[in-house]
């Protein structure tokens, strides 16, 4: 997450939407990517800690609304997860038409799974439409920090 905050341009705006068993968002709406905003979300993502379940449609339902009305600005989520979903919706087919019928033609959706409890019956799932999932299984290599992922390995002409 730290990677894709030092990869945003003063004309981009974001939000961070932190997910277990409820939805947290760094901010109530988009903000700029100044230093500012840039600087207190870094530090709210070192505060971040694992708990709870995994709200996976909550998540990405909330970070859908977060998407401007404006249908020629581009909407670009990056979506991190380290499990399967085990909150509100679980059925993996229902997630998945959920985010299509959300998804517009301007949102572009890069998800990645990591860890040994990625759902691939979900990845396998995702239309055309909606970019691939990701997975990553670093379990045998104990912890991982994010000098050791790097997104753009796995997505490299997004910015």
């Amino acid at each position: 997450v730290k990677f894709c905050l030092t990869q945003l341009d003063s004309k981009d705006r974001f939000n961070i939407v932190k997910f277990s068993t409820s939805v947290t968002r760094f901010r109530d709406g988009l903000v700029d990517a100044n230093k500012d905003y840039l600087e207190r979300a870094e530090k709210w993502v070192d505060d971040l800690r694992t708990s709870g379940g995994t709200a996976i449609w909550p998540a990405l339902d909330d970070a859908l609304a977060l998407r401007p009305n404006d249908p020629a600005r581009p909407f670009t989520m990056v979506f991190f997860t380290d499990g399967q979903p085990t909150v509100d919706e679980t059925n993996p087919d229902k997630i998945v038409k959920n985010v299509t019928g959300k998804n517009s033609g301007n949102t572009r959706i890069f998800t990645f799974g990591v860890g040994d409890d990625v759902n691939a019956a979900m990845k396998d799932k995702t239309p055309p439409t909606v970019p691939s999932f990701v997975e990553i299984d670093f379990s045998d290599y104990g912890s991982i920090t994010d000098k050791d992922i790097n997104p753009q390995d796995y997505y490299p002409d997004a910015k």
